[in-house]
């Protein structure tokens, strides 16, 4: 994950090429090990990044302290903890607002690996209330707009719980707004899209504490499948009796709609990161060929299954034959045995036309 557009970008607002004058929020995750990645031409650095291209950046992620319950670093260079003479990249990342007063930046805490610390605040509502409070303190000194719960995942159990969490932070930034007669700190959380994940959410009474919902619409297939498939399609693949029907942006945003009614606070999360396959059979090469594994590491991400853009770029470059899927609005591209399915400009135009028509965050 070495590019700033990863994880959670929104579709990209290319309104001008799309000829409307509506403004879509583009919210751009940094993930904090992206300098540190093993190839130094591959490494991303908050320098890098364009302060213009993006409404909304987000830093991801502090980690949860269970014992006095506050955010912490993840990375020793993030934040040097310091109360006169403070420094790290967390002040780095908020001083681009220097170079665009417009520009809105959170702080995500959790992901995939440290989410498990989320089930020691919700354990009371003391602790849930002490969490806020003290989240509330550590995002002004570090001059954050805002927090992203990224919370993977509560299932059915903690789903109330989660609740809670999520309408204590909400009250306790406006609750420090109102005493210190400020903004108040924005609250967003990024979601699951999956039919399992989905039982996480008291969706109706999240969406309305929320500013806004980042829908992780991506990995919805990988090696697990057995298969090729694409990690977001836009639509289902209901041609092929293989694909479930569930497993698509377009069903989960529309299974959001229908709980929240929200659309304006949806914003849907694609990867531009490609999906890649080892083929079975290189002469069975489509949508839904047999494989025997994940793709060939490439040489700048160096991570199986997972091609950077470009990496992408340099197997079409080295032969590879390049196709469209209509059905799904996505691209795939295969040579010899490796195969991968990836977005390009054209696939994220659809999507940036489709959350316009779909009204998704506004």
């Amino acid at each position: 994950m070495v590019v700033l557009f990863l994880i959670l970008s929104s579709v990209l607002s290319l309104q001008g090429a799309l000829g409307s004058g509506r403004e879509l929020k583009r919210v751009c995750y940094f993930t904090n090990w992206s300098n540190k990645v093993q190839v130094v031409e591959a490494r991303f650095h908050i320098k890098d990044i364009n302060p213009a291209l993006c409404t909304h950046l987000i830093f991801a992620f502090a980690r949860i302290n269970t014992d006095s319950f506050r955010l912490n670093p993840t990375e020793v260079d993030d934040d040097n903890g310091s109360l006169t003479n403070k420094a790290g990249r967390y002040f780095d990342f908020t001083d681009l607002k220097k170079k665009n007063p417009k520009l809105v930046t959170l702080l995500s805490v959790g992901g995939a690996s440290l989410s498990d610390a989320f089930i020691a605040v919700v354990s009371s509502p003391t602790l849930i209330r002490l969490f806020a409070t003290n989240c509330v303190v550590y995002l002004r000194d570090r001059k954050f707009d805002g927090l992203d719960i990224d919370w993977e995942f509560p299932g059915r159990t903690l789903k109330d719980q989660f609740t809670e969490l999520i309408r204590a932070l909400r009250e306790g930034f406006e609750r420090e707004a109102f005493e210190q007669g400020r903004p108040r700190l924005l609250l967003t959380i990024a979601a699951g899209v999956g039919e399992e994940a989905l039982q996480s959410y008291n969706i109706t009474q999240v969406v309305g504490y929320v500013d806004f919902v980042n829908l992780m619409a991506y990995d919805f297939h990988g090696a697990w499948n057995g298969i090729t498939a694409f990690s977001g399609p836009l639509y289902s693949r209901l041609s092929n009796y293989q694909f479930s029907p569930f497993l698509s942006q377009n069903w989960a945003v529309q299974h959001w709609l229908n709980e929240s009614g929200f659309p304006e606070k949806l914003v849907l999360g694609v990867s531009l990161t490609g999906l890649s396959f080892t083929l079975e059979d290189p002469e069975r090469n489509g949508v839904g060929a047999p494989i025997i594994d994940k793709g060939y590491a490439g040489p700048l991400k160096m991570i199986p299954g997972h091609l950077a853009y470009p990496e992408i770029c340099q197997m079409l470059q080295n032969g590879a034959t390049r196709v469209w899927d209509g059905e799904q609005k996505v691209n795939y591209a295969y040579k010899d045995n490796q195969w991968v399915g990836f977005e390009d400009r054209d696939s994220i135009k659809i999507k940036t036309q489709y959350a316009l028509d779909m009204g998704l965050g506004e």
